[in-house]
């Protein structure tokens, strides 16, 4: 798996989780700035279901 890759699948991980929970991590703090800095990594590729390698 390459970073590329990695980057990609992160950052459909966290596009969406539910509000409550980034507010209770306190990841609210620093969101916007993963999720711009990710998004450069999504070309809208597909990625293998799962951890396998892709």
């Amino acid at each position: 798996m390459t970073i590329q890759n990695s980057a990609r699948r992160t950052h459909r991980v966290l596009k969406s989780p539910n509000q409550n929970l980034i507010d209770y991590t306190g990841f609210s703090l620093y969101h916007r700035t993963i999720m711009d800095f990710l998004a450069q990594y999504d070309d809208g590729a597909p990625t293998s279901p799962g951890n396998g390698i892709d």
